[in-house]
């Protein structure tokens, strides 16, 4: 038998599934040699890494590459709310509302987009300065394109945008995709702090 070197990531899963295994067995089945403890304690730790972050002239240059509105649109809401890919797919028109917020200087409008998040927890996302001027080009857009109306705003699958994400990034050399521009925007927040 060849042993080949695995990673760490590949060994911790499989661990973690003998242990649920061996949980499963013991609860269900009342396998009692068995002890989902000790195959616990044999799983290693596993160092997480977090997607590199893009800088703001790296999305700027993903932006203008686009030449489909829908696809600056996914870009902009992407990398300017850090909403989740499966909220931005799940967006319909409905979900997006002007409120007047009161600041320092009076008034100021801001759009606010409604999702549903992880647990289908509702949350509230403002978007930046340019978002909204984007959004309405890409609602006129879709009006246009579906007279009869449409239902969600982004209607293609993950994978379609995912691969079109790609697309971009090959023509712009930006290496990027859904989570990679939500956690641009999260260290975009972060070092606003």
């Amino acid at each position: 038998m060849v042993l080949k070197k695995m990673k760490t990531s590949t060994v911790a899963t499989a661990v973690s599934v003998f242990s649920k295994y061996a949980s499963y067995l013991k609860r269900d089945h009342s396998v009692k040699d068995l002890d989902s403890e000790e195959t616990r304690m044999m799983r290693r730790k596993v160092h997480q890494t977090s997607p590199e972050a893009l800088e703001k002239w790296e999305v700027e240059k993903l932006y203008e590459t686009a030449t489909a509105i829908e696809d600056k649109a996914l870009v902009h809401l992407l990398f300017y709310t850090g909403v989740r890919i499966s909220e931005l797919l799940k967006l319909r028109a409905e979900n997006i509302c002007d409120r007047t917020v009161q600041n320092e200087d009076g008034r100021q409008e801001t759009t606010w987009i409604e999702v549903l998040g992880k647990g289908n927890k509702p949350r509230e996302i403002p978007f930046s300065i340019n978002a909204p001027q984007i959004l309405r080009r890409y609602l006129r857009y879709l009006g246009d394109e579906n007279p009869n109306g449409f239902e969600r705003l982004f209607p293609r699958s993950y994978s379609t945008y995912w691969r079109r994400l790609q697309h971009l990034g090959e023509q712009a050399n930006v290496k990027v995709s859904p989570h990679v521009l939500r956690h641009s925007f999260g260290v975009g927040v972060d070092r606003q702090r």
